[in-house]
């Protein structure tokens, strides 16, 4: 039987673009029945762990983080990657003369130049309203390691632009599923250091837990959790990116279905 799941959030578990805030409570019922024979359940996103608890109350034996960049365990914290200060400084002054707007995390506090940008505004404004600590400031006084930017651009050429330019240097988790219909390409995005990942993350907990990598499995849709079907056993669910479906072992229902629920039924781990 398998001994650990590795859940993304956004898109998998959540899809708060289209209104879906909470998980289907048969996934959650699965998770808390798998839990209690012993499996360990994971949850392995670009969120820190501050904002995966305010949009999933679950007690979480581990979570993968910051898209790898911190990892926690038995409410341990085992692993702080993100970027260096040059690293940081680099981005933060390429998005600006882009002018992509951005919010910069670290810590339990966000960081961000100005609020001109509108996609920031809105950003800002809504995690004033959850009572997240925001500060507006320049890269070189921030003071604690940033963990990744999330990015909002104004065009696709933009976008494309930023990719040029910053491609070689940072891992670029940028959105390329649609998520309405008409809605050919998402100009926002995650860009976080070149090192660490959601496999690195996962290989973390495994060995923590001296759980093999042959006895866990992964839920994920978007082409950051390629790195972990490449350790676990990998299902992506129907809105997943195509990317992410050719590297999966199944396909399974969408986001909004308790495909999550139904696939560990068929696993024997409920």
């Amino acid at each position: 039987m398998k001994k650990i799941v590795f859940l993304d959030v956004d898109g998998t578990l959540i899809e708060p673009v289209i209104g879906m805030h909470q998980p289907h409570p048969n996934n959650v019922d699965a998770l808390r029945k798998a839990q209690a024979n012993g499996i360990k359940i994971v949850a392995a996103t670009g969120r820190e762990l501050h904002s995966i608890r305010h949009v999933i109350d679950f007690p979480f034996d581990a979570c993968v983080t910051a898209n790898g960049s911190i990892v926690y365990a038995d409410d341990q914290l085992i692993f702080q990657g993100g970027f260096t200060s040059e690293e940081m400084v680099f981005l933060w002054n390429t998005l600006e003369r882009l002018g992509a707007g951005f919010i910069f995390q670290g810590g339990t506090a966000y960081y961000y130049n100005d609020t001109m940008d509108p996609y920031v505004a809105k950003y800002v404004e809504r995690m004033l309203a959850r009572g997240e600590k925001l500060i507006q400031t320049r890269p070189e006084a921030i003071p604690v390691t940033i963990t990744k930017s999330t990015t909002f651009f104004h065009s696709k050429a933009m976008k494309d632009e930023a990719i040029a330019q910053l491609g070689s240097r940072y891992r670029l988790m940028f959105y390329n599923a649609p998520v309405r219909a008409g809605q050919d390409d998402r100009l926002s995005g995650d860009i976080s250091n070149i090192r660490d990942t959601k496999g690195s993350g996962i290989r973390q907990v495994l060995a923590y837990y001296a759980i093999d990598p042959k006895d866990g499995i992964a839920f994920g849709d978007n082409s950051n959790d390629i790195d972990m079907f490449e350790i676990v056993d990998g299902y992506a669910v129907a809105n997943a990116t195509d990317d992410l479906k050719t590297c999966a072992k199944a396909v399974i229902g969408d986001v909004q279905s308790d495909a999550i629920a139904q696939t560990m039924n068929k696993l024997r781990m409920i």
